[in-house]
């Protein structure tokens, strides 16, 4: 704001505030999807056309979002895992929802059929194909960076766990997390 107006208006000012202004939505991002805080709402239709709204799990289950893409070797590579992580806790009140990076519906479909993913809701982090749409992205409102990511929800709405990229450990540490809560 203290700059003059010529260059406050010049080309390099004008690229200047809009990454000061994308800095800012990042904060508040960061900020937005912290631990402790409310996870964000979210409606999707399913791959069956049905519509899951995170809202309606809320004092009803815990839940876990799963991040993934069907061109994502290390998320194909946990599928074994989170079906484990289902078996174990679904009927102790742990709802799983996998939502899909993937940009071409058929890839997608074709996935959830070969790895029987169906099990639990299945939805695509964004309906549409625009690559700079964000505030209709899953993986943005989430700062889902890379794949597989998990974020961990409790009954309240609040973010419990977050994990950030594929790591055994980590993933371990999701478990032994959700085994606390729910055993």
């Amino acid at each position: 704001n203290k700059l003059p107006e010529l260059t406050k208006n010049s080309i390099m000012g004008q690229l200047a505030l809009k990454e000061i202004e994308e800095q800012e939505d990042r904060r508040d991002l960061l900020k937005r999807t912290s631990i402790g805080n409310a996870s964000p709402n979210f409606i999707r239709k399913n791959i069956s056309g049905d519509m899951v709204e995170l809202a309606n799990y809320k004092n009803k289950t815990f839940v876990l979002l799963d991040f993934w893409a069907s061109w994502c070797m290390p998320c194909l590579k946990e599928i074994p895992k989170m079906k484990e992580v289902y078996k174990k806790y679904n009927e102790k009140g742990l709802t799983i929802i996998g939502i899909s990076l993937d940009r071409v519906k058929d890839s997608w479909s074709e996935a959830i059929r070969k790895y029987n993913l169906n099990v639990w809701p299945q939805i695509l982090s964004s309906e549409t194909n625009e690559k700079d749409e964000k505030e209709n992205n899953l993986s943005y409102l989430y700062n889902c960076d890379a794949i597989p990511f998990y974020v961990l929800i409790d009954k309240e709405g609040r973010i419990v766990m977050l994990t950030r990229l594929y790591n055994p450990e980590e993933f371990a540490s999701l478990v032994k997390k959700i085994d606390g809560l729910l055993e």
